[in-house]
C-alpha cells in the first residue's frame, strides 16, 4: 500500500503540529512569483547537480558534513518529487538507524543537524520511531546543556528544537535554544557589521592582531554567517510567532540580510571573508548558496521585501549557475572544512581551488534552488508518493555499547598489522573512529587472537567495526591456540552499524577473528575498532 501526500498537505503538515500556539496555514506565506525563470529550467539543474553528487560521492557518516547535506536533499525531494532524492536519504536515515550520536548523549550541535532529516522523514512517514532518539537527545540538552559556541551551531540544532517544540507541544526545546542563542549573540554578533564572528577567538580587538586581517579588517566568514543566516530562515519557517524569540530572530536575519547585500561581488558571490575583500578573496560557493537559502525562504515568507532583495538572490543564483557548476554537474569553489578565511586549503592552487567541492554545499545548494523554483510563476508542487517500508527499528538493547565488558588484561596478536593501527588497538578501550585505536590491516583473510590469562566463561560477544563497515567475519574460540572452533559465523552479514553483538555461551582461553569480506565497503582493508569480551556472572 501507498501513502499518497501532495505537497501541500506536507506544508500544511509542518504548520499545523506547532505547539506553543498554532499559526494559521498560510499566515507567513508570501503570495509573490517571479516570472525571471521557468521552473522547469530550475529543477533541470537541480536534478544535475544532486545526480552528480549522488553518483560520484558520497555522505555516509553521521557527521554534520554529511547530515548537513541530507538536510537539504531531503527538502529537494519534498519540492521536486524525485524519487531517487528520497530513498537517498531514507536509506542513510536506516543505515543510522535514527539514532543521533549513535544513541549517546551529545550536546555537540554537529553531531545532532542529522535529526533535521529524520525530523523531515518523520512528516512525510508519521512513525513515531523515526523520532524517539531525537527527543531522548533533545530531553539531555533542554536541561539547559544547549550550546551555540560557534555560530556553525545555529543551522545544525536551532530549527531542530523549533521543530520538536511543535511536534511535541512542549516549549522547553525552543526555550532553551533561545538562551544558548542569546549567550552566542552576546559573545559573537559585530552590531556595526550586523553580522557574526565565528566564535569567541575572531571577535575584532584592535590590540590583538590575530583577530584582523593583515590590512587590519575584521574576519568575519563568510560560510560561518552563512550557517547563521540560513539557519535562522530554517527556523522562522516553522517557528510559533509568538514565542518571545522569534522578533529577536526576525531583527538579526533582516539585519544581516541588508549587510549581505552591500558585500556581494559583483558575479553575485561572496568572498571567503566579508570584510575584507582582499583576504582570500574570490568566488567561494559554501557561503554563497547559504545565503542564496536565507534570501529564497525570506522572500518566500516575507520576511524579506520582493522588490528589495529578489535581486541579490537572482544575482547570486545566476552567478552559482554560471561560474561555479561545471558541465557535468560538479559544484565548484567550495572552501573545504574550516574555520575561518584563512584556513582555506589549496586557496593558492587556482585549479584546486576551483575543483574543490563539498556534500554540505551541495545539500543546500539544491535546498536553496528549491526555494527560488518554488516562488516561481509556472511552478507545479508535485504529488509525493511515498513508498512502503519494511523498516524494523532496532532494539534498545543495540542502540548502545554495554560498557560492563572484561577488562582483564588480554593479549593480542594478528596475521598482519598497520604500523600505528596495530592488533593490540582492538582492546585498548577505545570504540570510536579515532586514529591509532583500531586494527587496520590490509587483505581480508587476516586474523586477530585475543589469548586471555585464563579460561574464561563468555556469553557475548561485540564486535565495533570501523566506519559502520558492515565486515564479515568468523569468531573461532580455542584452549589451546591451535584448535579453533567456530562460535559465530557471520560471513553473510549486510548490516551496517557500529557494532555487532552475538550472544554466546562458551568456554574459552583464546578468541580469534578472521574477516572474510565487507557488504557496504569496495576497499580491501581490515579495520576494526575494538573486540568487546562479556563474562558469565
Amino acid at each position: 500500500m501507498k501513502k499518497t501526500l501532495s505537497i501541500i498537505m506536507v506544508l500544511i503538515l509542518i504548520l499545523q503540529v506547532s505547539c506553543v500556539k498554532k499559526p494559521e496555514n498560510k499566515e507567513d506565506i508570501n503570495e509573490v512569483r517571479t516570472s525571471a525563470y521557468k521552473a522547469a529550467e530550475i529543477l533541470e539543474t537541480i536534478n544535475k547537480v544532486n545526480t552528480y553528487f549522488q553518483e560520484n560521492l558520497t555522505a555516509n557518516s553521521n557527521n554534520w558534513d554529511d547530515a548537513v547535506y541530507h538536510s537539504g536533499n531531503i527538502r529537494a525531494y519534498m519540492y521536486s518529487g524525485n524519487i531517487e532524492f528520497y530513498n537517498y536519504s531514507l536509506d542513510y536515515a536506516k543505515r543510522h538507524h535514527y539514532l543521533v550520536n549513535k544513541g549517546q548523549n551529545t550536546v555537540n550541535g554537529d553531531l545532532y543537524c542529522i535529526s533535521q532529516t529524520y525530523i523531515d522523514l518523520y512528516k512525510l512517514k508519521q512513525e513515531n520511531y523515526i523520532l524517539e532518539d531525537v527527543i531522548r537527545n533533545a530531553d539531555y540538552n533542554a536541561k539547559g546543556r544547549t550550546d551555540f559556541g560557534w555560530i556553525d551551531l545555529v543551522y545544525m540544532s536551532l530549527s531542530v528544537y523549533a521543530e520538536l517544540s511543535n511536534i511535541t507541544k512542549d516549549a522547553k526545546y525552543i526555550d532553551d535554544a533561545y538562551r544558548a542563542y542569546l549567550k552566542a549573540r552576546d559573545i559573537m554578533w559585530d552590531e556595526d557589521a550586523s553580522l557574526f564572528y565565528r566564535d569567541a577567538r575572531f571577535v575584532y580587538d584592535k590590540n590583538k592582531h590575530n583577530t584582523m586581517t593583515p590590512s587590519g579588517k575584521k574576519i568575519l566568514w563568510s560560510r560561518g554567517n552563512g550557517w547563521a543566516f540560513a539557519g535562522l530562515a530554517k527556523t522562522l519557517e516553522v517557528l510559533d510567532k509568538n514565542h518571545e524569540s522569534y522578533e529577536v530572530y526576525l531583527k538579526d536575519f533582516k539585519a544581516m540580510a541588508k549587510s549581505l547585500k552591500n558585500r556581494q561581488r559583483e558575479d553575485g558571490t561572496w568572498n571567503a571573508n566579508l570584510d575584507d575583500p582582499e583576504h582570500f578573496g574570490g568566488i567561494e560557493t559554501s557561503g554563497t548558496v547559504m545565503f542564496m537559502y536565507g534570501y529564497a525562504v525570506g522572500i518566500k515568507h516575507g520576511y524579506l521585501e520582493y522588490d528589495e532583495y529578489f535581486g541579490t538572490l537572482q544575482k547570486a543564483y545566476d552567478g552559482v549557475v554560471k561560474y561555479a557548476i561545471s558541465e557535468e554537474g560538479r559544484l565548484l569553489y567550495v572552501q573545504p572544512v574550516s574555520d575561518s578565511p584563512q584556513n582555506y586549503q589549496n586557496y593558492d592552487n587556482e585549479e584546486a581551488r576551483r575543483q574543490s567541492t563539498k556534500q554540505y554545499a551541495v545539500g543546500i545548494f539544491v535546498m536553496a534552488a528549491c526555494e527560488l523554483m518554488s516562488i516561481c510563476e509556472d511552478y507545479e508542487q508535485p504529488e509525493l508518493v511515498i513508498p512502503e517500508d519494511d523498516y524494523e527499528p532496532i532494539r534498545q538493547e543495540d542502540r548502545a555499547i554495554d560498557p560492563n565488558y572484561y577488562k582483564g588484561k588480554i593479549k593480542v596478536t594478528a596475521t598482519n598489522q598497520q604500523e600505528g593501527n596495530e592488533a593490540v588497538k582492538l582492546v585498548d578501550g577505545v570504540t570510536e573512529d579515532k586514529e591509532g585505536h583500531r586494527w587496520s590491516c590490509p587483505g581480508y583473510g587476516n586474523s586477530a587472537t585475543l589469548e586471555f590469562e585464563e579460561v574464561l566463561g563468555i556469553k557475548k560477544i561485540v564486535v565495533v567495526p570501523y566506519q559502520n563497515r558492515a565486515y564479515r567475519y568468523v569468531i573461532e574460540k580455542s584452549m589451546d591456540g591451535k584448535d579453533f572452533e567456530t562460535v559465530v559465523d557471520y560471513r553473510k552479514n549486510d548490516k551496517e552499524w557500529f557494532f555487532f553483538s552475538h550472544d554466546v555461551d562458551i568456554e574459552a582461553k583464546y578468541i580469534r577473528i578472521r574477516v572474510t569480506g565487507a557488504h557496504n565497503y569496495s576497499g580491501t582493508w581490515v579495520s576494526i575498532n575494538e573486540m568487546l569480551i562479556y563474562t558469565k556472572d
